[in-house]
């Protein structure tokens, strides 16, 4: 169940970062998630857990990663999702290989 998790928020940290801010949100109110200020550069939102956060326009993935799985989990967020920014981490190093090959 977590690796599966894991995978979805790091699929969606993508989505935000690429500006698929529409699919994210359909996303966080199908987890739970109360969107409490949303426009086309930044999201602001209270995870199923209660804790709000939010993301921007420029954020990096591991940060919007942190703030997400903080989110959905609280602050055992690290325990629930302890490969959260391994896989984060290495999504983003091969998205920045793709880019020099260009």
């Amino acid at each position: 169940m977590t690796d599966k998790a894991e995978d979805r928020i790091v699929e969606m940290t993508f989505k935000f970062i690429d500006g698929n801010t529409e699919e994210f949100a359909e996303w966080l109110q199908k987890i739970g998630a109360t969107i409490k200020r949303r426009s086309k550069d930044e999201i602001i939102f209270d995870g199923p857990s209660g804790v709000g956060t939010g993301l921007f326009k420029g954020i990096d993935p591991i940060n919007a990663a942190v703030c997400i799985g903080f989110a959905v989990a609280g602050v055992f967020w690290l325990f629930v999702f302890p490969n959260l920014l391994k896989k984060v981490e290495k999504e983003w190093k091969e998205r920045l290989k793709q880019r020099r090959r260009i």
